[in-house]
């Protein structure tokens, strides 16, 4: 058998070791819809200023007093926070998403409160305050080609994103559906800025494609209800592991902008930039939600089970339970339902354990208090622990750390995240005249 000399064998070297991703192989980034801390640390951050035209009426509220570096300490940004787009990979096919992350990162210690937010959970794309900015562009044009995009004012002057000391905020767009059109091949570059820092354009391209086109999506509205215990008798579980049953329940309105605010600068440890793409299994639990219509309530019933690597799982405290409707259109639903809430004892954390089951009983009539005709998509998000709004600053409550019991074993993995059982039916009765 012949052999290369070796300069022949050298000069292939290279050349095998440049061979192209196949390209159908992309990053896993986010890919399951949820991100860790880990992944947002890897997102290359470059803010340019925004000059001083661009922001002259805008407000202040990031300023603060420099703060004194500590000996030895790793010196901080410059920056009070920065800002990015993470695109995991930058050709896409005609037809399909094209998933763009904004992320600010805070550099401080302190929680930053934002006035302005980039909000992807409306049926089209809404920017809560005059602070954000966003947009696409044809690189071959240099002209932006976003259509739709809706503005509103932050009429309370109040944060809207409560960013955490050292942490960050991020939030997932669909560029092929954000623009309200579909793109078309060509060369094209993504930014955005809050207040006064822009984000480093970063370029991406649309290629030629045979896939189908796709169907412009109908509009759809989520709507969220903080489910809680609002009557006495309600069963705890037992030995036998009966379900906890809430026999009166109170459903609090919460607006859909602040769920996904809350999840985007992360909900123990775990970040949800869409609120769209929550999945009902994170590889430590699975929730399941089994819906029983009954004449005197419907019952929501939602079990969560350990995932295939465990036996059993424990939770911290009881896992904190919101419906979320979806249904076609723009309207918004205005529910009063809400009851007093009732103090939950606390119990000791072994009886919190796989498989959890919370049976709520829904408020007689909740659906014809809704006014939604025909039909909508119920599900239900289930986070370990209360999902905290954003109410202003102030200091989050600490996630308590797991233990080893007092014989030395190791115990079951306390559960920390965010899943959502998959959506039901539920057909709503015609509107009165």
């Amino acid at each position: 058998m012949s052999r290369l000399p070796p300069l022949v064998f050298a000069a292939l070297l290279p050349a095998a070791i440049a061979a192209p991703v196949p390209r159908d192989v992309r990053p896993e980034f986010g890919s399951n819809g949820l991100l860790s801390r880990a992944d947002l640390e890897k997102v290359r951050f470059d803010s340019r200023p925004v000059p001083d035209r661009d922001r002259r009426e805008r407000r202040r509220e990031v300023d603060e007093p420099k703060e004194v570096e500590k000996p030895g300490a790793a010196p901080r940004p410059a920056n009070r926070y920065d800002v990015a787009v993470h695109m995991p990979w930058a050709a896409f096919r005609e037809a399909e998403p094209i998933p763009a992350y904004l992320v600010l990162r805070n550099n401080r210690p302190a929680v930053l409160g934002l006035h302005s937010r980039p909000d992807f959970s409306e049926p089209y794309p809404m920017f809560h305050g005059g602070g954000c900015g966003f947009d696409v562009r044809d690189r071959a044009t240099g002209e932006s080609v976003l259509e739709g995009i809706s503005h509103a004012t932050n009429c309370g002057g109040g944060s809207l994103v409560d960013v955490p000391g050292d942490g960050y905020y991020v939030a997932r767009a669909d560029l092929a559906r954000v623009a309200g059109k579909p793109l078309r091949p060509g060369e094209y570059e993504v930014d955005w800025s809050y207040d006064r820092f822009r984000s480093a354009p970063v370029r991406f391209t649309v290629t030629r494609s045979d896939l189908p086109a796709r169907p412009a999506a109908r509009p759809v509205t989520s709507h969220y209800f903080r489910l809680s215990p609002a009557g006495d008798g309600d069963e705890r579980p037992g030995a036998a592991g009966r379900p906890v049953v809430w026999r009166e329940v109170g459903l609090e309105q919460v607006y859909a902008g602040d769920v996904a605010a809350a999840l985007g600068v992360g909900h123990a440890g775990v970040y949800a930039p869409d609120v769209r793409a929550i999945p009902s299994a994170d590889g430590v639990v699975e929730a399941a939600l089994e819906w029983r219509p009954y004449r005197e309530g419907d019952r929501a019933v939602v079990t969560l089970r350990a995932g295939p690597k465990f036996e059993r799982v424990r939770f911290a405290a009881l896992p904190e339970l919101h419906l979320q409707l979806d249904v076609p259109g723009e309207d918004r639903v205005a529910v009063a339902l809400e009851k007093q809430q009732k103090a939950l004892g606390q119990l000791g954390a072994e009886e919190w354990v796989t498989p959890l089951t919370v049976e709520a009983r829904l408020p007689a009539g909740w659906r014809e208090a809704c006014e939604v005709e025909g039909t909508g998509r119920l599900s239900v998000l289930v986070t370990s622990g209360r999902l905290e709004l954003p109410t202003g600053m102030r200091e989050k409550v600490k996630v308590a750390e797991d233990r080893i019991d007092p014989a030395g074993r190791a115990r079951p993995p306390v559960w920390s995240g965010v899943v959502r059982t998959a959506a039901v039916e539920v057909r709503f009765p015609p509107a009165g005249p």
